[in-house]
Order: structure tokens, then sequence, then C-alpha cells
């Protein structure tokens, strides 16, 4: 989807620690497919100034 006010995925996921410290969990062996690169060295050179936390709601 690529509009005006909202393209996804957004183009800057891969550099957002608090999207990928979730997808992490959920698929710790993913591979991206824009900058075609594994999680794991995503993760290291993401934006992770901000704290991710998990907040249980069940």
């Amino acid at each position: 989807m690529d509009e005006k006010n909202l393209i996804i995925p957004h183009p800057r996921l891969h550099e957002r620690g608090f999207v990928l410290v979730p997808l992490a969990e959920i698929e710790p062996n993913f591979i991206h497919p824009l900058p075609e690169k594994p999680l794991k060295l995503l993760l290291k050179k993401a934006d992770r100034t901000k704290k991710v936390i998990l907040i249980d709601t069940l």
C-alpha cells in the first residue's frame, strides 16, 4: 500500500527497534526482503534508544 499518508510496509521498518523486537519473538530467523538482511543483524543496527517492553494484557 502506498498512499499519501500511509505506506505499508513502512519504508524504515527495518530501523525500528519497537517493530523488530516483537518480530524477533515471533520469527527469530526472519530475513527482511527489502534490505535482504537477517533480523539479528537488523536488531544490532536498529534504533534502540527507547526501551521496548512487553505489556501482558492477558
